[in-house]
């Protein structure tokens, strides 16, 4: 695991804890410690390598897509959540059409 691309996916997989908070500091979650405990204990150095080192970095890169997929499966919830009764030109307006102008 090259370190530029083991930094960068350590700072996505902390943004997206950041996005997934719910009022707690990131640095304060059990994921937020784990993540960097494994990242610590897997480090390479000259003396010792990483066995797996693919098979951590897919692992990482694996949990920065579930945590994106949580948080993107939220916000389309949010957005597209049932607000009650709509009326035809509020529905039309959500998938992006236009009705046509009623003439008198």
């Amino acid at each position: 695991m090259a370190a530029s691309s083991s930094i960068r996916l350590l700072r996505n997989i902390v943004g997206e804890l950041r996005h997934n908070a719910n009022q707690i500091p990131v640095k304060d979650s059990l994921a937020y410690k784990y993540i960097f405990s494994q990242y610590q204990k897997n480090v390479m150095t000259s003396e010792k390598f990483c066995r797996a080192k693919e098979e951590l970095t897919y692992l990482a890169s694996t949990y920065l897509c579930l945590l994106r997929s949580v948080r993107l499966n939220k916000e389309l919830g949010e957005k597209y959540h049932g607000k009650g009764e709509r009326t035809l030109e509020q529905s039309a307006n959500l998938v992006g059409l236009t009705l046509p102008k009623k003439t008198d």
